[in-house]
């Protein structure tokens, strides 16, 4: 799969943009805290009580479930989703920036939400371009190769240990590049509701897993053996014994 990953542009660019993304996501799930606890008060020092860190998360799964209705609606618009992947990026690329400036806690709460509201979009969005772009029997193949680079990129920054500010700045400059990219399919659009629906459905799946700090990664299932064992199937003659042949004689 490493090969085959290597000679598709369109497969490189994906496995960027997902490292990127998805990269930042845990880089945010590791800081969001601490930021929010530093700012608290007015001072990087923070205050004593700390802010509503069960309300603020809460607010973060609206967020994240608004961005994958926004999604939906886009969709059903005729918008592609690949530029709506690019659309993401960037403003999550914005968000990072808007946090590692941010002063105050009101405006770091708020550049948070806003990259919620993206991660709800891009989990769709990403699952609807790679459905695009990578064929159905060297998905879980491809997938895996993606990891690799994105938990390269995680480590990295675990062992890093550098402060939050200096941390969300890199994670908006991948972003800001993975945004410039030129992803595969970016003229089709997908039409129905359908896909929307289906798209939505994995994103709330795999918001789970941002939740539980689990690898990101796609469940695929591959039904094209049992589709074709069906038609086989069903499209061989059957032999009846009832059935009378040449050589059978009639009473």
């Amino acid at each position: 799969a490493v090969p085959m990953v290597w000679r598709s542009p369109s497969m490189r660019r994906l496995c960027a943009a997902s490292t990127a993304f998805e990269g930042s996501m845990y880089v945010f799930i590791f800081h969001w805290t601490p930021v929010l606890k530093a700012l608290h008060g007015g001072g990087e020092g923070g205050s004593a009580e700390g802010p509503p860190l069960g309300t603020i998360f809460a607010t973060f799964m609206v967020c994240c479930m608004i961005g994958t209705s926004t999604f939906s609606l886009v969709l059903s618009a005729g918008i592609s989703p690949a530029r709506t992947l690019a659309y993401t990026l960037a403003a999550s690329a914005c968000s990072f920036v808007a946090v590692a400036h941010a002063t105050d806690i009101h405006t770091s709460y708020a550049a948070m939400c806003a990259f919620e509201v993206c991660v709800g979009a891009y989990f769709p969005a990403m699952s609807t371009v790679k459905g695009l772009a990578i064929p159905e029997g060297q998905r879980a193949a491809v997938y895996s190769v993606f990891r690799l680079p994105l938990n390269a990129v995680v480590l990295a920054a675990m062992l890093a240990n550098a402060d939050f500010r200096r941390s969300f700045k890199v994670c908006g400059c991948m972003l800001a590049a993975a945004a410039a990219l030129r992803f595969p399919n970016a003229n089709l659009k997908a039409t129905g509701a359908d896909d929307g629906k289906e798209a939505a459905t994995e994103a709330d799946e795999r918001s789970g897993e941002m939740v539980e700090l689990m690898a990101c990664g796609d469940g695929d299932h591959d039904e094209g053996a049992e589709d074709e064992k069906w038609h086989l199937t069903h499209s061989l003659p059957r032999k009846n014994s009832l059935t009378p042949t040449k050589n059978s004689k009639n009473p």
